[in-house]
C-alpha cells in the first residue's frame, strides 16, 4: 500500500524540477537578449552589373553597430579602391525575436555622402543611394527594417545576415 507521504514527495520533487527548467530557460533567454543588445558587424559586397554580367569591381561595405535601443547603418561605396560615397543611417532598436535571431530596427534619419569630384560614378552605387533616398522620403522617417542573423560560423566569427525589406544576403564578420 503507498503511503499519501510518498506521493505528496514526489509531487513536492516535480514542482520544484518544473520550477528548475523555467527558472533556467528564462534566465537564458534573458541573458541571451543583454547580450544580443550591443553588437557590431562589418560587411563587404561586390556589385554585379547584370546587365553586362560582368563584375565592374564595385565594392559595398557596411558596418552595423548596434548599442542597447540605438543602430547606425554605415554604407561606403569604392569603384576600385576609391571611395565615391556613402550613406549613413540612424534609428532605433525596436525589438529582438530570440527564436529567430532578427532584429527590428525604425530607421530615423540618414545622410547622403558623395564624392563630387568622383568621374564616372557607377550606375550601379547611383541607383542603390536613390533607393535609400527615396525610400527615407516616401515613409517620412519611420522606414521599417529587420536584420536576421541566419548563420553564425563561431570559429571564425562569420555570419550570414538577411535584410528585409529587399531580402539582401550579406556575409559579415562579429565583431567582439
Amino acid at each position: 500500500m503507498v503511503k499519501l507521504n510518498d506521493w505528496r514527495m514526489a509531487f513536492g520533487i516535480c514542482v520544484l524540477a518544473i520550477v528548475l527548467v523555467v527558472g533556467v530557460v528564462y534566465g537564458g533567454i534573458v541573458l541571451l537578449n543583454k547580450h544580443t543588445a550591443k553588437e557590431q558587424f562589418q560587411c563587404a559586397s561586390v556589385v554585379y552589373n547584370d546587365a553586362h554580367k560582368l563584375q565592374d569591381h564595385n565594392n559595398l561595405k557596411l558596418s552595423v553597430n548596434i548599442n542597447q535601443d540605438k543602430v547606425i547603418f554605415d554604407y561606403d561605396y569604392y569603384s576600385g579602391q576609391d571611395r565615391v560615397g556613402g550613406v549613413t543611417l540612424h534609428g532605433s532598436l525596436e525589438s529582438i525575436h530570440v527564436s529567430d535571431m532578427t532584429y527590428d530596427f525604425i530607421i530615423h534619419s540618414g545622410e547622403l555622402d558623395m564624392d563630387l569630384t568622383a568621374k564616372n560614378i557607377p550606375a550601379e552605387i547611383v541607383r542603390v543611394l536613390d533607393q535609400g533616398r527615396k525610400a527615407l522620403n516616401l515613409t517620412n522617417n519611420q522606414l521599417p527594417l529587420a536584420m536576421q542573423v541566419s548563420q553564425v560560423f563561431k570559429q571564425d566569427n562569420q555570419v550570414f545576415i538577411r535584410f528585409m525589406p529587399g531580402n539582401n544576403i550579406w556575409s559579415c564578420q562579429k565583431l567582439d
